[in-house]
């Protein structure tokens, strides 16, 4: 029998580390989206012209479908990343960035929480036990009828969220609210994979308004490569909001004048 993972007070520290890193990582690399990505996935999740781009957190999940899921000659932007920006080995960046390129999008079952630290969970697919290290869902108590879609990383004896987790609220039974967001997402159309099709049924299904973010309180640092240059309307705002330049800062900017 599998001994049940306890996290330790120095296990939470060097997660908050490591998730710090993990988040200035995924903002480097999401400010190099091309304009095409944002486009082709944001359609094949359904929320081009819809008005879900208000919702900051909708932008967060499109960002992590264009990083993992968008592909180009056979690599995905996280891949591609790695190899123009190799981080030194041994350090916290290339433990971080190598974990990121292992990350797995599942359905979990949400078991218990440990105060402090995460959740045991259940892989809702391959009935895996892991533990899901995260602050916010450790505060929580009623884990019933609940799943979450969420793409994780994996860190030893815990995993970790991207960041773009979408909470799956079943009315009746969980096991068949499961089965049916996988027979949804079969049947919808693209030749995207399954995590793209599983967050357009999540997102179509108002999850946007139940996503949970980063939850460390710690804010990310400038990353060292940083250099200053002409804000493009796809990148990060400046203001470290979460959102895209041109739904931020940029939109004051473009917006008509009043009365026009």
């Amino acid at each position: 029998m599998a001994t049940i993972y306890s996290p330790t007070r120095e296990d939470v520290e060097r997660y908050r580390h490591l998730r710090r890193l993990g988040t200035e990582l995924t903002q480097e690399i999401t400010s190099s989206v091309p304009a095409r990505a944002w486009s082709e996935v944001g359609k094949a999740l359904g929320i081009l012209d819809s008005g879900a781009f208000d919702n900051k957190y909708v932008t967060n999940v499109l960002a992590d479908c264009c990083i993992y899921d968008w592909f180009e000659d056979g690599k995905n932007l996280i891949q591609r990343f790695s190899e123009t920006h190799p981080e030194q080995p041994g350090t916290d960046e290339h433990y971080v960035l190598d974990a990121y390129l292992r990350a797995a999008y599942r359905i979990l079952v949400l078991k218990s929480a440990v105060p402090g630290a995460g959740i045991h969970c259940r892989d809702g697919r391959s009935q895996e036990e892991l533990f899901l290290m995260d602050l916010n869902f450790s505060r929580n108590t009623d884990f019933s009828n609940v799943a979450l879609a969420a793409r994780l990383v994996p860190f030893g004896e815990y995993w970790i969220t991207t960041g773009a987790a979408l909470p799956i609220i079943g009315r009746d039974d969980l096991e068949d609210s499961l089965r049916r967001l996988d027979q949804l997402a079969s049947i919808l159309p693209g030749n995207f994979w399954d995590p793209v099709r599983i967050v357009r049924v999540c997102l179509a299904a108002g999850a946007a308004d139940l996503i949970f973010h980063d939850d460390t309180g710690m804010k990310p640092r400038n990353r060292r490569r940083s250099v200053e240059r002409t804000v493009d309307p796809t990148d990060l705002c400046p203001c470290r909001s979460g959102l895209m330049y041109k739904y931020c800062c940029g939109r004051a900017i473009s917006a008509p004048a009043s009365g026009a």
